[in-house]
């Protein structure tokens, strides 16, 4: 009994595995982003827009980013 209880385990851990290696693989596409950017004399927070304007990407930051 213990044994079919191991083996059912160990199949739904790897059946569980394959999706979340496919995954990680999948988020490589991030590093392809392109983003242009000619900006002069601007606050950090004017590029976090500029460059959220132009991907899908959202910048979080605190409070202290605004003064």
């Amino acid at each position: 009994m213990y044994q079919k209880i191991k083996k059912v385990f160990l199949l739904a851990l790897f059946l569980v595995a394959i999706p979340m290696s496919a995954r990680k693989a999948n988020g490589q596409e991030l590093q392809s982003v392109k983003v242009q950017l000619n900006l002069k004399n601007v606050t950090i927070l004017q590029i976090f827009k500029s460059i959220e304007s132009q991907t899908n990407f959202t910048f979080v930051y605190g409070s202290e980013l605004k003064k």
